[in-house]
Formats: structure tokens, C-alpha cells, sequence
């Protein structure tokens, strides 16, 4: 099962992927994985880009390979 949260820009995304980060191991201890970023920061736009049929259909060469590597490490993760 998946979670996902979506809000645009300057609607607290941000705090809430602070605080899911904060609170990975607390989450983890009642089931839920809160993965983090592959490249750091708060949030995971390289995965939700990875996942994006749209985005992929137009990235270049170094965004398909930001993308693969993500899913990757995504899939070593779980």
C-alpha cells in the first residue's frame, strides 16, 4: 500500500516531509516506512518525477538517469 501526500508549493508540503523525516523510526514502529530523499533535502520530487510518465516522456539524459538510479535505490529501500 501506498500514502501519498500532494500539495502545491507554499501549502506546508514541506513541514509535512520534515516531519515524516523527524519521525521515520517513531513511524516505522507502528508499520509505516518513510522513505527519504535519495539526494537529501525534505521531500522525494526525484521519485515522484521518476514516476511520472509526463515528466519522463520529456526528460533528458541526465534526468532518466537521476530517475533510474532512484528507483533503484527506492527498490533497495523497501
Amino acid at each position: 500500500m501506498i500514502y501519498l501526500h500532494i500539495g502545491r508549493h507554499k501549502t506546508g508540503t514541506s513541514a509535512l516531509q520534515q516531519l515524516l523525516r523527524k519521525n521515520r523510526n517513531e513511524l516505522g514502529e507502528h508499520g509505516y516506512t518513510y522513505l527519504p530523499p535519495v539526494r537529501g533535502g525534505a521531500g522525494n520530487h526525484d521519485l515522484a518525477d521518476a514516476l511520472n510518465p509526463a515528466f519522463m516522456a520529456r526528460a533528458d539524459d541526465a534526468q532518466r538517469a537521476t530517475a533510474a538510479a532512484e528507483i533503484e535505490t527506492t527498490g533497495k529501500r523497501l
